[in-house]
């Protein structure tokens, strides 16, 4: 991976657009980041992690939401239209790819919008995904980059305070970092899918055991041979059901018992005639009914159509006599219908309110401005009314700030105070006392050293309160330091007197705003109409309104419509009447013609009235029925009796056999024969099933002898590549990786103290009782003595050291598959003298020409004049620029 362009906007102290060139700063190979304390030094290389897997550089155990949180690393002081942004683009392989992660700025809130995808030779991207997610740009970076965001610190990103971590971390938390950055967990994967299928070969031979045991239990066999036995025991209860079969001889007697069916049969149309016969005689008295039934209906049939005729006249008679007198009963009521639609359409013309109500609209209409900025003028004052709400929590804030400074100073000045007379006090009391230290330190032919007798006759005695001169300078050092401790509890006085100025200032002028808002709010509120206070409220007036003119209208086109429907119904039903009319006298006149042909026609035939008529009569259907079962009868009779004459002739001479023991003797037959069946069926599949399981177990048991030692065998093997019983193939795997990590390391601390430390992998135990991955460093200066723990090292030592094993780690990395052109050092060179800052420029330069390009941020002065190419970041109030020089 290749950094080519980094662009940020709105992003940690980066208010406005920056962008960082990465091609042009690795002309040289190595540049500089530099500028002062948290002015955004390190948000460049955050940048870059944000772009790729959508979180900070640093470790993310320290906070779980703020540094991964693109929100929270919007610049405070950008404008709320500003969108943050960071874009980076890189190369793999020669293909340049562009990441970008931005928070658009809407109405209420930030959209976030992510996009990703491939730079064409024209710098045109083409997108990967055509609705991407937060995910899909981390995942798609791990699949370019080959490797993830924790490894990329480890590899392409050293972060600040991060060296030392891994290079005194225990077995245990290296082996969680090798296994993340060498893919180490395929190992443990191999070994546990190893250990599965060495596991499954055993227990499946342990089930086919068990399952050769339990079938042979299901048959209550302790082993093959009494299963075996069993086979034989069902063959000979087979042959016993078979010979018992035999004996009985059921075919002869199914022979007998068809013959005697057969002669059963014949007598059967004998019965049966006889049967039919005495059931028709039985009937003689319902036909003899049924003939004079059918003699009247003949009769009647030749009246039907005059009968029919007059039913028919008189029928119509009576239905156009009714209708013409509902017709005429409708007629009031029709009329007084007509009468009162009229009414009611002139009284509602009479009362129109369209006028007065278009009138009310166009007042509520003038309104309508006033109301549309009621919203946002009420809006305005909320806001301005939290800001105040804000302001006075900071200016609460700054003042409580203020009086803990101010009480703070008022405690130093007089611990200053006291310190400074303790000071004076002791220093007269030494002086009080010095002549008597130096008369203590005369001997008696030695010369004074203030008159230079070299007799003492009478010397001074030390004062009883005298001190020494460390206790004076001790009490002065503590009056200068007191002294300091005030002066700059004072200067922090000043500068929270200050802030608190500043934010009474900014309440004044939050207040002035909220009551600007406030007035302005009042003034429109007085404006609005009576009981009507909101735009919504307004319109839905103004709706109302519009209604109730819409409801007039569409209750004056019901009145019109419903007086126009009155008078044609009222019309329509005039002419019906009069239509009714002229078809009752017609009916009237039919009647009368048909009632004399019908009497005619009774007196003919016999009958009183028509009604007798009608009772004779009978439908086409029924009366040809009658007939057909009359001709039918007299046929079967007739039939029944030539039959049993012709069958007593056949049957002469034969006796008939008893039907009723047919069924038991059937029964008989059928009984054994289940008996013989159901009996040699079962043995039969008893035999053939104990037969195939006996084969089947002895396959079994013969693949179980053939494959459990092996399985065995696979099994104990398997466990100890899990680690069950010593370093399982994980951990030796990654102490092998580990091995070439260190060698690159030693390789670079080759340049270091003239190559006076040497790294080399011990198996102390580490925590949790694993064991081969610590580290001692030994030192060439004592060569007789063991290795000490690299956690004794110095604090420069530890740097030098930890940046050897970071860049042996890369290499490595970088010789197992993932391409690095970039490494990036955050800091730590502070804790180096001069000529460990030479050996660290020699490791990184040897690194520069295998990785292409290295970034650094640091504060040494050593580094910035011997590295000719400058980042800097400047800070100022209206946010941090970086300038390339």
């Amino acid at each position: 991976m290749k950094p080519l362009l980094l662009e940020m906007q709105a992003f940690g102290p980066y208010a406005g657009y920056q962008s960082v060139d990465f091609e042009k700063l690795a002309e040289k190979g190595m540049f500089l980041i530099k500028g002062p304390t948290g002015s955004g030094k390190t948000t460049i290389f955050d940048a870059m992690t944000f772009a790729l897997y959508g979180g900070s550089s640093g470790d993310d155990s320290k906070s779980k939401v703020g540094r991964n949180d693109l929100e929270e690393w919007r610049c405070n002081q950008t404008e709320k239209t500003t969108e943050t942004l960071v874009r980076f683009t890189f190369s793999v392989q020669n293909q340049r790819y562009q990441f970008t992660r931005r928070l658009v700025p809407k109405r209420t809130r930030l959209s976030a919008e992510y996009s990703a995808g491939i730079l064409d030779e024209n710098g045109v991207l083409i997108p990967f995904f055509e609705n991407p997610k937060e995910r899909d740009l981390t995942s798609k970076a791990v699949e370019l980059i080959g490797l993830t965001k924790e490894q990329f610190r480890q590899v392409v990103l050293l972060p600040q305070g991060q060296f030392e971590r891994f290079l005194t971390a225990s077995s245990e938390a290296k082996e969680e970092i090798l296994k993340t950055i060498f893919d180490a967990d395929r190992w443990e994967a191999y070994a546990d899918n190893f250990y599965n299928a060495a596991d499954a070969r055993k227990k499946a031979l342990d089930e086919e055991q068990t399952k050769i045991q339990n079938s042979l239990n299901e048959e209550k066999a302790a082993d093959i041979l009494q299963l075996e036995a069993l086979i034989e025991k069902a063959k000979e209860e087979k042959e016993a059901i078979e010979d018992a079969h035999k004996a009985f001889d059921p075919g002869k007697k199914r022979e007998q018992l068809n013959e005697d069916i057969r002669l059963a049969e014949r007598f059967k149309p004998f019965h049966e005639a006889q049967k039919t016969l005495a059931d028709l005689q039985s009937r003689s008295k319902e036909m003899e009914g049924k003939q004079a039934q059918y003699d009247k209906a003949t009769r009647a049939e030749n009246l039907r159509g005059v009968v029919a005729d007059y039913e028919g006249a008189e029928g119509e008679y009576t239905q156009r006599q009714g209708d013409w007198k509902a017709l005429n009963d409708r007629l009031p009521a029709i009329q007084q219908a007509h009468r009162q639609a009229l009414d009611a359409q002139q009284a509602h013309e009479k009362t129109s309110p369209v006028s007065g109500l278009q009138a009310q609209i166009g007042e509520y209409e003038s309104k309508r401005s006033i109301y549309q900025n009621l919203d946002q003028l009420q809006e305005k004052w909320k806001a301005a009314e939290k800001n105040v709400q804000a302001k006075q929590n900071d200016a609460r804030k700054a003042a409580d700030a203020a009086a803990k400074a101010t009480q703070a100073a008022q405690e130093a000045f007089q611990k200053s105070e006291a310190a400074e007379q303790r000071s004076m006090e002791l220093r007269s009391r030494y002086y009080a006392g010095i002549y008597g230290e130096l008369a203590a330190q005369l001997a008696e032919d030695a010369p004074c050293p203030v008159c230079g007798s070299l007799h003492h006759p009478n010397p001074a005695k030390k004062s009883a309160d005298s001190v020494s001169k460390a206790d004076m300078e001790r009490a002065e050092a503590a009056a200068q330091s007191a002294k300091k401790a005030w002066r700059a509890a004072e200067t922090q006085r000043d500068t929270t007197d200050q802030d608190k100025q500043r934010w009474v200032e900014c309440l004044r002028n939050a207040e002035k705003d909220r009551d600007a808002a406030k007035s302005d709010l009042n003034h429109a509120q007085t404006s609005l109409i009576e009981n009507i206070p909101t735009l919504d409220a307004l319109d839905k007036r103004i709706r109302e309104l519009k209604n109730k003119i819409q409801q007039y209208e569409e209750q004056s086109s019901k009145l019109r419509a419903a007086t126009t429907n009155a008078k044609e119904a009222m019309d329509r039903l005039t002419a019906q009447i009069t239509t009714a009319e002229d078809e009752l006298s017609k009916a009237k006149n039919k009647r009368y013609a048909a009632k004399s042909a019908l009497d005619t026609a009774l007196a003919e035939n016999g009958y009183e009235n028509h009604l007798l008529v009608k009772q004779d009569l009978l439908p086409d259907a029924e009366r040809q029925a009658i007939h057909a079962k009359l001709v039918e009868y007299e046929r079967d009779k007739k039939t029944a009796s030539q039959d049993i004459k012709t069958l007593q002739t056949e049957l002469a001479g034969l006796e008939e056999p008893d039907a009723s023991q047919f069924k038991a003797r059937e029964k008989e037959i059928n009984d054994e024969y289940s008996r013989y069946k159901e009996g040699t069926s079962v043995l039969k599949a008893q035999i053939a099933r104990l037969t195939e399981k006996g084969t089947n177990l002895r396959k079994m048991q013969e693949h179980y002898d053939q494959h459990i030692q092996e399985a065995v065998d696979d099994l104990a093997f398997a466990r100890k590549l899990r680690g069950s019983s010593g370093i399982g193939l994980q951990r030796y795997v990654l102490a092998i990786m580990f091995n070439q990590v260190i060698g690159e390391a030693n390789r670079m601390l080759e340049k270091v103290h003239g190559g006076r430390y040497h790294l080399y992998r011990t198996d102390d135990k580490g925590s949790g009782m694993k064991r081969g991955l610590e580290l001692k460093v030994h030192d060439n200066r004592s060569p007789e003595t063991e290795g000490r723990s690299v956690a004794m090292l110095s604090g420069g030592e530890k740097f030098l050291v930890s940046l050897s094993l970071s860049i042996g780690m890369s290499t490595v990395a970088q010789k197992a598959g993932v391409q690095i052109e970039a490494l990036f050092i955050d800091e730590g060179f502070g804790t180096l003298d001069d000529s460990s800052i030479h050996d660290a420029m020699d490791i990184l330069e040897s690194v520069r020409r295998s990785s292409g390009m290295i970034g650094i941020i640091s504060h040494v002065q050593l580094l910035e004049s011997n590295i000719p190419t400058h980042l800097e970041v400047k800070k100022t109030s209206a946010g941090s620029t970086i300038v390339q020089v």
